[in-house]
């Protein structure tokens, strides 16, 4: 099985589902290209290079796993399988995972080349502007974020998005205070300390997976992604947190997550199409959280039909098949987790 994305970049590429584009640029044109592509059933995983602004040579690779071919590959899965014998033979995978345990090396690829203070400068990598929504350029849609808890001691390798606003400034988005990555982050700020983390990006096609599971507090991706490959995943201890980083990433920022409201930066966001605020109770407590034009659009949808089905042709409507799928199911978890909402229909 491959050892780290470049591996699995060329994996991809023997089986003919890579596609190189020079001369992109960041601002809409990557987030546009990568989107028409996911929404094809046989889309390519794309490769930019010489993106306009940067030398040759500082990549963005997309649409990893956006195929039942590529999701096959990437979760140690025959590729040739048709769909729905690749989705088979993945239920009776999971019915056999063991986890692993991380383990630790002595070295690490991203310590190649290092820079820090005041000689970071994150202009150097191309952050793109994804969506016309978006209100500023985030280098990480699908970046991992480390954090340890500082009760338990386990660690937290969930994704979340990623925006650049300055030479060495980043801020992490959130879904919701009940993100396990939110509620480590405010144990250390009740105790009135920076919460200490790592951003990864271009990391193991297993991690990026085992990311997106919803997974018990207390329990690791790194365990669930060693689980998937059938061997641990390799880590280094982090120079400036110590916190164990996937040994084989390509780029990692590691730095201090701090208070909300005191000195981080607010989550730009433009919203020129119609959205809206949900308003409601859990427990006790009222809530309330604004939504972008695409989650709002999901929610009325269900609100007035109540299936999971009108959930999913709502979204595939707007992001395509695969895309609008994996959203309904993301978005009905979150909603049913945060108590927006309480059931559905099949």
């Amino acid at each position: 099985m491959y050892q780290d994305l470049r591996e699995f970049i060329g994996l991809v590429d023997k089986l003919g589902a890579l596609r190189r584009i020079d001369g992109a640029d960041p601002r809409f044109e990557i987030g546009g290209i990568t989107e028409v592509a996911a929404g094809r059933p046989d889309g390519p995983a794309l490769l930019f290079d010489a993106i306009k602004g940067f030398p040759r040579g500082v990549r963005v690779f997309t649409n990893a796993a956006t195929t039942p071919q590529r999701a096959a590959l990437a979760l140690g899965i025959d590729p040739t399988l048709r769909p729905l014998d690749t989705l088979k033979a993945w239920m009776e995978k999971r019915k056999t995972l063991r986890p692993h345990q991380p383990a630790v090396v002595k070295d690490a690829a991203f310590l190649q080349n290092a820079r820090k203070d005041d000689k970071v400068d994150l202009a150097a990598f191309p952050a793109p502007i994804w969506h016309r929504h978006d209100g500023g350029p985030y280098i990480g849609s699908g970046s991992i974020v480390i954090m340890r808890d500082p009760d338990e001691g386990w660690i937290n390798a969930s994704i979340y998005r990623i925006q650049v606003h300055g030479r060495n400034k980043l801020t992490i988005q959130f879904d919701h205070g009940g993100r396990h990555g939110a509620i480590i982050a405010k144990k250390y700020w009740d105790q009135g300390k920076p919460c200490p983390l790592a951003v990864v990006n271009g990391e193991d096609p297993a991690l990026f997976i085992a990311g997106f599971e919803y997974l018990p507090a207390g329990q690791s991706e790194y365990e669930f992604a060693g689980a998937i490959k059938g061997a641990p995943i390799e880590v280094y201890g982090g120079p400036l947190t110590g916190l164990p980083i996937p040994a084989h990433a390509e780029i990692v920022f590691e730095g201090q997550l701090l208070p909300m409201g005191e000195t981080t930066l607010p989550e730009a966001e433009m919203l020129d199409a119609p959205a809206g605020f949900a308003a409601w109770r859990q427990g006790f407590r009222s809530r309330l959280r604004q939504l972008d034009a695409i989650e709002h659009a999901a929610l009325l949808s269900l609100h007035e039909d109540g299936r999971f089905g009108a959930l999913c042709d709502a979204l595939v409507e707007h992001l395509g098949e695969e895309h609008g799928i994996a959203r309904a199911g993301q978005l009905l978890a979150d909603w049913i987790g945060t108590g927006i909402v309480v059931a559905v229909e099949a």
